[in-house]
């Protein structure tokens, strides 16, 4: 077994890697690699709305049947209010204030509401490796077809919490709060304040010394 870098969030100790499986010695726990992404299952996880994951399902559907490229582009005619979510990343000016959080080094970064996949996409021909997490499964499966599509071997998707995230300290490089992570504080029961300081807390704790944190806004 190997440590890469995941934390338990039952006991706060270290997961070990083995056969695309994460397990924690000292609580048992045992994170399962499915679907493309790791799931771990977190007691305050918020998933967006049910409407939106309707018609995510249906896209997935289309593209088990006619394939990748049709289906986004079928979907896209249907579902004008998505287009935004799937420009080219070359046309994606949401992206360019990233750039000013590049620093000497660009190991591990690290997306927080990656929705369909696009920063990860540009992310993955900077950084080594680049984290995804989503708390939609149909997003995070969505996003292995795309990248397995554009032949992109470089990110970890995951399945997380908002509040909860699964990493050990000083780890990350760049962080990057998507505008959809915020929006899901609004479906939090509770308090939306304390919800916004435990996240930056979290995101404190796992950035590494040099590290930045770059909030993703529309275009």
């Amino acid at each position: 077994m190997k440590n890469i870098g995941y934390l338990c969030k039952n006991c706060n100790e270290i997961f070990y890697y083995e056969n695309k499986k994460l397990y924690c010695k000292k609580c048992n726990n045992v994170v399962e690699y499915k679907n493309g992404h790791y799931n771990f299952e977190i007691n305050n996880s918020i998933e967006k709305c049910s409407i939106e994951k309707t018609k995510i399902k249906f896209l997935l559907e289309e593209i088990e049947k006619n394939g990748y490229n049709l289906s986004v582009k079928n979907f896209l005619k249907k579902y004008s209010e998505f287009k935004i979510k799937f420009l080219d990343p070359k046309f994606d000016q949401s992206v360019d204030s990233i750039f000013h959080c590049l620093g000497k080094n660009n190991e591990k970064c690290l997306v927080l509401g990656s929705g369909f996949g696009n920063k990860v996409e540009i992310l993955s021909n900077i950084f080594d490796q680049v984290y995804s997490i989503e708390t939609m499964e149909e997003l995070l499966i969505f996003q292995n077809i795309k990248f397995m599509e554009a032949k992109i071997a470089n990110v970890i998707l995951l399945k997380s919490g908002i509040k909860e995230i699964p990493f050990i300290n000083n780890f990350f490089d760049l962080v990057i709060i998507e505008e959809s992570f915020f929006d899901l504080i609004k479906f939090d029961s509770n308090n939306q304040k304390n919800s916004k300081i435990i996240i930056f807390e979290e995101i404190k704790r796992i950035l590494n010394q040099n590290g930045c944190l770059c909030f993703g806004l529309k275009n």
